[in-house]
């Protein structure tokens, strides 16, 4: 029997752990997930340029960014992850945060750093150990392992990074926090073989100029403390003997793939959603500097002193975090399916993976309206135990027009009866995870029509009809898992979309990569 790739529990998971996460208000306050403190940052500078996804805001798709969205890793029965980036710039190494979010929520639920010499790359696996449990695996060089006031050890085949996972399911995203330049005699060095370098530059620059950093109270990934701390976001920076800049927009890129862990799996590999502008390069450029174990988010870009009060913390731009929605709103998705794989008894499993990266946040600051429709019940440990706002009471709706290969539409070609999900009543429910899948949309054809689809390919259009605007803030993609004897054939590809808002900027040189 096929194993469903990505099978997400319907009801919200309560995690017991006490991990980190990322929280706010309609204020744009920082919040411990407890909400038993604020954060005091000061200082920040907020983005000017709205986010923009390469291949769907630009006139080209070259798959690199300064950031990288990951969208589903898989971790649950026989299924293992691997997610791999590099640092494609020629002499300029880079200092990453990688951040690791769960499926029902996108509360973090771990984030460690990496550091990325020119033209070095990272690998880490997802996947449950002998013991049962779940691991973050890595042996890389460049993932930092132990460190002290004299420098750092990183990951190796006999020291290996093992962090144990509280969840099975979720999304990953990489984020390029500064681009650490490095003079020699003869030019720039790139860190090369140098990843301890590259460390001990990273703390320095925090020492520096996030003063406090390693004595100011955090809680939960938040920092608390009395005395204010420098935002992560801020100014490039210029020194002696290195400088940090803002990630260039070509410098990250990386592949992801699912696969079975115990026969022989046939997988394709996933390039991440990639992001061009994380750190902002208008008005001198932003460098996004987290501290080891401080909490980290999209939005975290647009932190800083909205008031122009220095005496008050600094809290997130609700409107500039609005705009950098626009990255991700769809209005439509198109998904094929083949043959038999509405019948439940077939080799074959089709599904849409819908990621909502932005959807936590966005209910917090009380944008939800916007995109979703308030419809089930958070029974999350943060919600339950905390009072907290997660995202999980809201959700979207679709309307399905379903297509045999024969260009047959369900209920006939003049239907205007769409199949609207997940129910179609008069309570309707919605779609409440935030990493959420659409399993065999094409089911219901065959249970109403049979003659018409049993045995045929086809494909359907899915609408994304919650709100008057019909359009919700995702990464589409869609997975598709066949069985060809004991082997497990699996095919994971960007579902086309449909944009509801598609802006249009000028083509950047990547000549001018460092």
């Amino acid at each position: 029997m096929t194993k469903r790739i990505m099978s997400i529990a319907a009801a919200a998971a309560v995690l017991t752990s006490g991990a980190m996460a990322f929280d706010t208000n309609d204020k744009g306050e920082i919040l411990t997930r407890d909400l038993t403190a604020k954060g005091n940052y000061t200082n920040g500078k907020v983005a000017q340029e709205e986010l923009y996804r390469s291949g769907l805001d630009l006139v080209y798709d070259n798959k690199k960014g300064d950031a990288l969205i990951y969208p589903a890793f898989n971790a649950k029965e026989d299924w293992g992850t691997e997610i791999a980036f590099r640092n494609n710039l020629k002499n300029s190494a880079v200092a990453a945060k990688v951040v690791v979010y769960a499926a029902d929520d996108s509360r973090e639920v771990m984030d460690f750093n990496v550091y990325l010499s020119a033209k070095d790359q990272c690998r880490f696996t997802i996947k449950k150990d002998t013991d049962g449990k779940t691991y973050v695996y890595s042996e890389d060089g460049s993932v930092l392992v132990a460190s002290n006031k004299n420098g750092a050890r990183f990951a190796s085949a006999s020291e290996p990074f093992k962090a144990e996972l509280s969840v099975d399911e979720g999304y990953v995203i990489v984020y390029g926090m500064g681009q650490f330049i490095r003079e020699v005699k003869g030019g720039l060095d790139g860190y090369h073989n140098d990843h301890n370098g590259l460390f001990l530059d990273y703390r320095d620059a925090l020492n520096k100029y996030r003063k406090g950093w390693d004595t100011i109270t955090m809680h939960q990934g938040v920092y608390v403390g009395e005395d204010p701390i420098q935002s992560p976001a801020m100014d490039e920076i210029d020194e002696d003997d290195y400088s940090v800049k803002e990630v260039h927009y070509s410098a990250l890129s990386g592949t992801e793939r699912i696969f079975n862990t115990t026969g022989v799996s046939r997988d394709m590999l996933l390039a991440p959603t990639a992001l061009l502008n994380f750190t902002d390069g208008s008005n001198d450029g932003q460098i996004i500097l987290w501290a080891p174990g401080e909490y980290a988010t999209l939005a975290d870009r647009n932190l800083g002193d909205t008031d122009d009060n220095a005496s008050t913390p600094d809290v997130y731009d609700i409107d500039q975090t609005v705009e950098d929605n626009r990255a991700f709103n769809v209005a439509k998705a198109t998904y094929t399916y083949e043959a038999g794989s509405a019948n439940f008894a077939s080799n074959v499993d089709n599904k849409l993976i819908v990621t909502q990266p932005m959807k936590r946040l966005l209910v917090q600051m009380g944008e939800a309206d916007r995109y979703w429709v308030k419809a089930c019940t958070d029974s999350s440990e943060d919600h339950v135990k905390y009072g907290q706002v997660t995202g999980l009471e809201w959700g979207f709706r679709t309307a399905s027009s379903i297509y045999n290969e024969d260009e047959y539409l369900l209920g006939g070609i003049d239907s205007d009866d769409p199949v609207i999900s997940p129910a179609n009543s008069a309570e309707q429910g919605a779609y409440c995870l935030e990493l959420q899948e659409l399993a065999n949309i094409e089911a219901e054809a065959l249970e109403r029509e049979p003659e018409e689809f049993a045995d045929k390919n086809g494909f359907v259009d899915v609408d994304f009809t919650t709100k008057t605007t019909n359009f919700i803030p995702a990464i589409i993609t869609q997975m598709s898992a066949s069985k060809v004897g004991e082997n497990a054939h699996i095919n994971w590809v960007y579902s086309p979309v449909n944009k509801f808002a598609n802006v249009q900027v000028d083509p950047v040189d990547e000549t001018k990569i460092k």
